[in-house]
């Protein structure tokens, strides 16, 4: 259905933080041994250690994207990637359970965003594993998103979907269909209160977040296993709330933070609501195919 270009991926990992902290590194060796010859030895010595921590961690982004193709079988979609060794596995469709696309600061002038899922029966894993296991899409265009996201909830919309999450990524404020943080949740979101909000339509719950770097969460209602509204003792101050909607483990965490407690209350009534109905109707049965005629 789509394959990653190397160019692509390359200029993805070099336009990131471990690549800054990278040449960050590598200006800071000989600056520090002219500035000091006597003890520029011992800062070179502590200094190696770093230079392969960050390197080794680009390398393993270039090794997770190179040359991924995500294709589509009955199965499910087929994942395939690897720089020395080729590395596949199939997501089933049906487990999804949440979807994340993000967009970094430093990716955002070239247009470029990342989809990971929360797939259920996977479990928990370590930092490496949960990426390659989750990673639908590592670098893509918004055309490619929107390919994703039809392949990962065939069940919903695609028109509707796609409008609903790119005004999660690039809109602010209370414009569109998003609610957002009231204004005195500036005292506890001083950066992010615009950005943070949600948006729900017939099929899917939409949770946006951050200012730098952007992200949206989606939750088609049927996979929504429970919701919990918490309030911390700043919070009852300001009659602020934050809504969680639990998943299973994975990268997409779907939090609402620091609405205005009656907006929280409300959206986890409705999320209940929604969530009940969209199972009963999943769970019902189909009618029977009429049989086809003969040539």
């Amino acid at each position: 259905m789509l394959a990653v270009p190397a160019g692509r991926l390359i200029g993805s990992v070099l336009a990131s933080g471990t690549a800054l902290v990278l040449v960050a590194l590598l200006a800071a060796a000989p600056v520090a041994l002219l500035a000091d010859p006597v003890a520029g030895p011992g800062l070179l010595a502590a200094w190696i250690p770093g230079l392969l921590s960050f390197g080794a961690v680009a390398y393993r982004r270039v090794e997770q994207g190179w040359r991924f193709r995500l294709l589509r079988l009955p199965a499910g979609l087929r994942v395939r990637h690897g720089l020395l060794g080729v590395r596949s596995q199939t997501v089933p469709v049906g487990r999804i359970q949440a979807v994340g696309v993000d967009r970094p600061l430093l990716w955002r002038p070239f247009g470029w965003y990342r989809v990971r899922v929360n797939v259920a029966g996977y479990g928990p894993g370590a930092g490496d594993e949960e990426a390659l296991r989750s990673t639908l899409l590592p670098v893509g265009t918004r055309a490619e998103v929107h390919a994703v996201l039809r392949l990962a909830l065939p069940a919903v919309p695609p028109a509707g979907l796609a409008a609903l999450v790119d005004e999660g990524l690039h809109g602010s404020g209370g414009q569109g269909r998003f609610t957002t943080s009231p204004r005195r949740a500036r005292w506890l979101d001083p950066l992010t209160h615009r950005r943070t909000g949600f948006a729900a339509d017939e099929a899917v719950l939409v949770v946006r977040g951050g200012r730098l770097a952007r992200r949206a969460a989606v939750v088609p209602h049927e996979k929504t296993q429970s919701v919990a509204v918490q309030q911390g003792p700043l919070e009852r101050a300001l009659a602020l709330a934050d809504v969680h909607l639990h998943s299973v483990p994975g990268p997409v965490s779907v939090v609402v933070p620091h609405l205005d407690a009656a907006a929280a209350r409300g959206l986890a009534a409705a999320q209940a609501v929604h969530a009940t109905g969209a199972r009963r109707l999943a769970d019902a049965p189909r009618p029977p195919r009429p049989p086809q005629e003969g040539p």
